[in-house]
């Protein structure tokens, strides 16, 4: 019950995030969590990824995008 009311409330977060426009601020957040490896990028949302893969590749990064 905790993992689902956690789930909800994380959707309801992206959606503030992305009508504000801070898909980027976002991103910068799973690259981050990427780079620390405390996320994989398979753990990045759909919508997402395009964004995190951009900023993996431009740190020259790429070896950490992987499906």
């Amino acid at each position: 019950m905790k993992n689902l009311i956690f789930k909800i409330r994380f959707f309801f977060y992206c959606i503030k995030v992305i009508l504000k426009g801070g898909e980027k601020d976002m991103a910068m957040c799973y690259v981050t969590c990427i780079v620390k490896e405390l996320r994989k990028y398979s753990d990045v949302p759909n919508w997402l990824k395009p964004q995190v893969k951009e900023l993996l590749i431009g740190m020259e990064l790429e070896i950490l995008v992987t499906e």
